[in-house]
């Protein structure tokens, strides 16, 4: 069965084969790719088709809502609200939405862009400047590069601007502070390198996480704009997953802590997403700056995200 969770691999998988037969995991049982590109964008849209089949009026997955309590099933008006608030599933809607762009961005269509625009509608009446997920931001600057629909890139850089209040600035560093989280002095330096540049994980004010996910929408805004706010930011992200998130193997690491109190250090996890939206980031970086230090470090990461997967 084909789940929204393979999508990005289907698409990958019709995208950039010259990619995948360069470098491949020894792991992997069928690592070549015999179909053609057309079979392969006619399998990705079925996937999509099929995973859109599941959504709800909400619209969000019906497998996610299954997932909730018995009693909370019971209730529609409350499985609706409780999914409207829940961070992991806006994060997967988004996640989707930005899949369904991409599949008429690389294809050169519009068959989702109708769809999207409901239910972009939808997820900025349930949270407002999305604030709920970072995914949303993503989607919507695809969404702009695939239709050139100014409203969606407003929605982006509604998202941006939201996520711009928890990334760490070199003001914020300096007074060892954010306004908008409730922690104690925060590192200005790790391994001698500045903490300009990281996100956030979580509002929560108290939540101390620094993660790699910011490069990505960044560098989609300023390819969109030619904006130098943007592409200011995304080379902040870089430098930063670069100094703090990138591990000796060429993986990024799932965050690090904030406040001086925990001195530094790393949560080693490794999750694929997060190396990624990096890959995205940074492609679309090096583009725009022609810069030799980004293109190394784009090349390091995807010749070792492949293998390792």
């Amino acid at each position: 069965m084909i789940t929204p969770a393979l999508l990005p691999l289907l698409l990958v998988a019709f995208a950039l084969p010259s990619i995948l037969a360069q470098v491949v995991s020894p792991y992997w049982r069928k690592p070549d790719i015999t179909a053609s590109p057309a079979e392969r964008i006619n399998l990705a849209g079925a996937a999509l088709a099929k995973a859109v089949n599941q959504l709800n009026p909400a619209p969000q997955f019906f497998r996610e809502l299954l997932s909730l309590s018995l009693s909370t099933r019971y209730n529609l008006t409350s499985l609706l609200s409780a999914n409207a608030t829940s961070g992991a599933v806006a994060g997967c809607k988004g996640s989707f939405y930005g899949q369904m762009a991409e599949f008429d961005l690389i294809t050169k269509q519009t068959m989702w862009e109708k769809s999207l625009k409901t239910y972009f509608q939808v997820a900025q009446s349930a949270h407002v400047n999305f604030s709920t997920t970072k995914t949303y931001g993503r989607a919507a600057a695809l969404a702009y590069a695939a239709y050139k629909d100014q409203t969606f890139l407003d929605y982006a850089m509604q998202s941006w601007w939201f996520g711009r209040a928890y990334t760490l600035s070199q003001d914020d560093v300096s007074a060892g502070r954010i306004s908008t989280k409730n922690l104690s002095s925060l590192q200005e330096v790790c391994q001698n390198q500045t903490m300009v540049g990281g996100t956030f994980w979580l509002m929560d004010p108290v939540k101390p996480k620094l993660i790699p996910l910011s490069t990505g929408l960044s560098a989609l805004l300023a390819e969109a704009t030619s904006d130098q706010l943007y592409l200011q930011a995304a080379i902040e992200s870089r430098k930063f997953i670069q100094a703090h998130l990138h591990n000796d193997l060429n993986i990024v690491l799932e965050a690090i802590y904030a406040p001086q109190n925990y001195s530094c250090d790393v949560i080693n996890e490794i999750f694929p997403y997060n190396t990624g939206i990096t890959i995205e980031g940074l492609s679309i970086l090096a583009a725009l700056i022609n810069d030799t230090e980004t293109q190394n470090l784009l090349e390091q990461i995807l010749a070792a995200a492949i293998p390792y997967s």
